[in-house]
């Protein structure tokens, strides 16, 4: 008992002396770093005590919480510099509804503004507003990011954002990643915009290709022509004070991950023996159960393709590889797969140790894609590997495991890797985006550790309406277009230590754009023009809809296009893609069937309202919305409800008494127009009154 007093009282005075004056000396970087935070955020002590703290370097990572510890109420900053880098607040929210914003974007971007100036006034003295965002959920919140300027030249990857709730205007979130020790180059001797635009054409500029977009309704891709940006090697930029390429390495951006295999496997993973029909309790297959075991039963067994595999010379697997993992999956298309694991024996004893990743198209009885993985044993003497042959070897690969498709693919020297043979696929004389059969190689070893297949079936549209490209540079590439701008990178200095400096370059905003080949027109990887929302239609200056349209297009809620066509009928698609905006939920695509299919799963509509292009009835689509409440099940008993309405459906009386209740509809007239088709301007209203439902 005596020994675990002493150990309180030596923690007690541990942690009084971190924060009371005693005889000890105290940090003063943490003192002033606390006091810096707490005059700058307005920390009071009544309300918060010092939670956690760290440092790193000169950044002194601090938080408080709510004295009462059952409020949901901390603040997290980080100082530096005498300045505040970092802020958030924690704080309650409420999630259970979407809101309409109290706050202005304008007032919200003041008061963002003016937080920044307090308390980080060296980032506030060299920024401009680059883009904003509204986030509607949770109270909404807007946030505001900046981009520095040295010189009136804006420098990349150093940015600040402020974040401002929607409903009280407080500020709840600030970043900034403010760089104080950037050596900046000197803009002075840049070369002209006529001499970057020869360079950018020269040295990146953009090519013809296919691209290709699936067509959910046909089951099919179509192949449109786009000028795509062409390949350039990573870290590679149009030197400003030359206006040719300069590699920088060692970059500070992030590296931009894989997207790993777009193969999903729609129905799970699918192994083992199917050959069972019937189970010891009697059960028996359905005629649908019994139609996938037969289509499985067709396909090669694990044995046959693990030889296939095996029989691949180039992959060295020899007899000392097991099969680890061998599993069968089903993709959207239809299409089969194998998922095949194979490691040596040295892998089981934790020595040295080779894995193979194998992924078999089962349908088309065809390899996809393989890799190899393994202890890394080379030393810094060991001699690279030669490869001069290299491309001829990939060649022949292809010709003996892709020999149907060998005259499509062509070689294209990979500008990012000497040990990367790629061969794109070629139609008409136009590379085909994305297709390609690929090839990587041991740079010390020279043996294969990566193959990837990617073809797919598609219709090519015509060559015929294609623009020049001279057409499109010269739209593309103006003095407001192609202009200055510094990326940061690392150096070594004059004392051979390790910095951080800012390089001048010329580039476009948006190095990533696809531009369609018949109408020069931006556009993305599906074909379509990017949408805009603004909300500022044409066609509703004298319209009973306008002062919803107003409020709606601050929770960016609306029909896309520059007209709201408001006394049109809404189909069913368009009536439920704003119920799911209203929800705050973005399904991948409005116009596929996917989303008849999730609104039948989560009980809004019925299988008898799958055909989504069609009119919604204003009963119905109060049905919709009451399903969306939950309370379908209350609306199925008709007799217990007084209905206001005279013209609804007895089945309906349920979802009209309910919507009335609600505010979803008015009940200011006796009659619903049940059957009436809803129009676009009524759909809105609908949304409107739901969002603000008591």
């Amino acid at each position: 008992m005596k020994k675990m007093i002493c150990v309180s009282l030596s923690i007690a005075m541990l942690i009084t002396s971190l924060f009371v004056p005693s005889a000890f000396a105290a940090d003063k970087g943490v003192e002033q770093a606390i006091l810096t935070a707490k005059n700058l955020l307005d920390i009071s002590d009544d309300r918060y005590v010092i939670d956690e703290f760290s440092q790193n370097g000169e950044d002194y990572n601090l938080s408080w919480k709510n004295r009462s510890e059952n409020v949901l109420d901390g603040i997290s900053a980080t100082v530096s510099g005498g300045e505040i880098t970092s802020y958030y607040k924690n704080y309650e929210r409420d999630y259970d509804r979407m809101k309409f914003p109290t706050v202005t974007k304008e007032d919200a971007q003041a008061k963002g503004e003016s937080f920044i100036a307090k308390v980080c006034p060296t980032v506030f003295e060299n920024m401009k507003i680059e883009r904003s965002n509204f986030e509607r959920y949770a109270g909404g919140t807007y946030t505001f990011t900046y981009t520095r300027y040295y010189d009136s030249v804006p420098v990349r990857d150093q940015e600040t954002y402020v974040e401002v709730a929607a409903d009280s205007g407080e500020v709840v979130g600030f970043n900034t990643n403010y760089d104080r020790n950037l050596t900046f180059e000197d803009k002075n001797g840049a070369v002209g915009f006529e001499k970057a635009k020869d360079g950018y054409i020269k040295n990146f500029g953009y090519e013809l290709k296919y691209v290709l977009k699936y067509d959910d309704k046909e089951k099919t891709n179509n192949a449109f022509l786009a000028y795509v940006p062409n390949d350039v090697k990573y870290y590679t930029y149009l030197d400003a004070m030359t206006g040719e390429l300069v590699d920088v390495k060692d970059l500070m951006f992030e590296s931009r991950g894989g997207m790993g295999d777009t193969q999903s496997a729609a129905m799970g993973m699918l192994s083992g023996d199917t050959n069972n029909a019937k189970s010891e309790n009697g059960a028996v297959l359905s005629k649908e159960e019994q139609a996938l075991n037969e289509e499985i039963a067709k396909l090669p067994k694990q044995d046959e393709i693990v030889n296939k595999i095996k029989a691949v010379e180039e992959f060295k697997i020899d007899g000392g590889y097991t099969v680890e993992r061998y599993k069968i999956f089903k993709n959207y298309d239809g299409e089969y797969f194998a998922s095949v694991e194979l490691s040596n024996e040295g892998a089981k004893r934790g020595e040295d140790y080779t894995t193979k990743y194998i992924k078999y198209n089962l349908t088309a009885n065809r390899l996809e894609n393989y890799s190899s993985y393994g202890t890394d044993i080379r030393t810094e003497n060991d001699k690279k590997a030669d490869f001069s042959d290299m491309e001829e070897k990939s060649q022949k690969f292809i010709d003996e495991y892709y020999a149907e498709f060998a005259n499509e693919f062509k070689y294209t020297k990979d500008v990012n890797s000497d040990y990367v043979y790629k061969f794109n696929r070629i139609y008409g004389g136009i590379k085909v985006n994305s297709n390609f059969i690929s090839f990587a190689y041991d740079e010390y070893t020279g043996e294969l550790t990566n193959v990837n297949f990617n073809r797919d079936e598609a219709k090519f549209a015509s060559k015929e309406n294609v623009k020049n490209i001279d057409e499109l540079y010269s739209k593309i590439l103006t003095s407001d277009t192609l202009k200055l701008n510094y990326i940061v990178y690392r150096k070594y200095g004059a004392d051979n230590k390790l910095m951080r400096a800012a390089k001048l370059v010329y580039s476009l905003d948006d190095n990533y754009t696809l531009y369609d080949a018949n109408t020069l027109d931006e556009v993305d990887y599906s074909g379509e023009h990017p949408i805009e929302r603004t909300y500022n239609y044409d066609d509703i200056e004298n319209h009973y809809v306008k002062p919803y349209v107003e409020k709606l297009a601050q929770l960016d809620i609306g029909f896309d296009g520059t007209s709201l066509r408001p006394d049109e009928s809404v189909t069913k698609r368009d009536y439920l893609a704003l119920i799911a905006l209203a929800d705050n939920r973005y399904y991948f695509d409005y116009a596929s069937d996917q989303l008849a299919k999730i609104m039948i799963r989560n009980g809004i509509i019925e299988k008898d309202d799958k055909n989504l292009d069609e009119p919604v009835s204003r009963i119905d689509a109060v049905r919709f919305m009451i399903n969306k409440l939950g309370y379908k099940e209350v609306a199925s008993k008709t007799s217990i409800f007084n209905c206001p309405f005279a013209d609804i459906p007895e089945n309906m009386i349920g979802y009209a008494t309910l919507g009335a209740a609600f505010g979803i509809v008015s009940d200011k007239s006796d009659v619903l127009d049940a059957q009436t088709n809803l129009t676009r301007a009524d759909a809105l209203i609908i949304i409107y009154n739901y969002l603000t439902r008591e």
